[in-house]
């Protein structure tokens, strides 16, 4: 537990409820993604924000395609049950897209380690001992409010430009 609560402090899990494990691009695709342990040691929104921007490519199109899928999440999960009685430490979620056509896709993964919480959790509240609280939705709020300011961003720089 300890390594844990260590480990969370040095990334940008106990800030904005989640961390950036890992960026992969398609082969001979070079968009210089920091590595893994440089990702896992990202502690700012403002990085976080760098390493989405450079794992989509400053690509608009990808940045709202993802936006809409999590907003879709995060209306599915506050209104499922099953949802808001297990906790969900130490899950993921994996986004992916095509290169060629711009297609996305969102998957909730490593659920294995989900467990039924015997009550019922907001997942907005800090961990404490023996709440089985998660933060799973503050940290999908944060990622979706960290895509909305660069969409925003993204969509007001690309009309200048044109």
């Amino acid at each position: 537990m300890r390594y844990l609560q260590f480990r969370e402090t040095t990334s940008s899990t106990s800030t904005l409820g989640f961390r950036v494990d890992a960026i992969r691009l398609a082969d001979g695709v070079d968009a210089n993604c920091p590595d893994a342990q440089a990702l896992k040691k990202i502690t700012t929104e403002e990085r976080v924000g760098e390493a989405v921007l450079q794992y989509v490519q400053g690509r608009l199109v990808l940045l709202q395609s993802f936006l809409k899928s999590l907003l879709q999440l995060r209306t599915a999960l506050e209104a499922c049950d099953a949802f808001l009685t297990h906790a969900f430490i130490r899950t993921s979620l994996l986004l992916i897209y095509s290169d060629a056509t711009n297609n996305t896709s969102l998957h909730m993964i490593d659920l294995s380690r989900a467990y039924p919480a015997g009550c019922r959790l907001s997942h907005r509240v800090a961990w404490e001992a023996g709440n089985h609280e998660d933060g799973y939705l503050t940290g999908l709020d944060n990622l979706i409010r960290i895509l909305e300011r660069l969409a925003s961003y993204r969509a007001r720089r690309d009309r200048v430009l044109m």
